[in-house]
């Protein structure tokens, strides 16, 4: 069965690959490093709109929020933002026209 799920950064490559046709004026793919702080979403972009969007990706069935994650998407969320868990580019996709539709992004439970 895990190996029918896709892993975490093919589903961040569709992501991206859609986000870039999309003509968005900004995104940025996070690449976790020591020197960064932990928590930030896998992409971050500025919807057409101007509203700041985060997308944590995780794997379908298998991938978990921590808790910091959980944290940073509520406070994007708190803050005006639109944070989201995204599972795939469909999901993506649907996270991104809510956000610009001015819909106000869900609480996430930290583990």
């Amino acid at each position: 069965m895990k190996d029918q799920i896709p892993l975490e950064k093919t589903i961040v490559n569709a992501i991206m690959a859609w986000i870039k046709k999309q003509s968005y004026p900004f995104v940025y793919k996070t690449h976790g490093s020591a020197y960064q702080r932990t928590g930030i979403p896998d992409i971050t972009l500025v919807g057409k709109n101007g509203r700041f969007i985060g997308l944590e990706v995780k794997r379908p069935k298998l991938g978990r929020l921590t808790a910091i994650q959980a944290l940073t998407l509520n406070a994007i969320n708190a803050g005006g933002g639109f944070g989201a868990v995204v599972t795939s580019m469909e999901e993506a996709q649907a996270a991104i026209l809510a956000a610009e539709n001015g819909e106000k992004g869900k609480e996430y439970k930290a583990p």
